[in-house]
């Protein structure tokens, strides 16, 4: 009986030694998001939206563009066409 307590012991010892720090683990970990100053977020989000291809925010299509600037030019502004369409009594 005697060894079997024994190895018990050491089997415990020895798990107690292997297990790794909680503190050790935490350097493994990539930084969080949340770490970040306001700065830092802002610099490389304008990086992020420097880098990007296509349209800049804000920026027409092309055939919108197009359609718009056709009926601007048959129509006139499609604002005032609607004003004068709200003047017109039901009569």
């Amino acid at each position: 009986m005697a060894k079997s307590h024994d190895v018990r012991g050491e089997i415990a010892a020895a798990a107690a030694a292997a297990k790794p720090a909680p503190a050790e683990q935490l350097d493994l970990m990539p930084p969080m998001r949340g770490s970040m100053t306001d700065h830092e977020r802002q610099r490389v989000e304008e990086g992020v939206r420097h880098g990007r291809a296509g349209r800049p925010p804000g920026a027409a299509n092309k055939s919108t563009r197009e359609m718009l600037d056709f009926i601007r030019k048959v129509i006139g502004d499609p604002m005032l066409e609607s004003a004068r369409q709200l003047l017109h009594t039901p009569e």
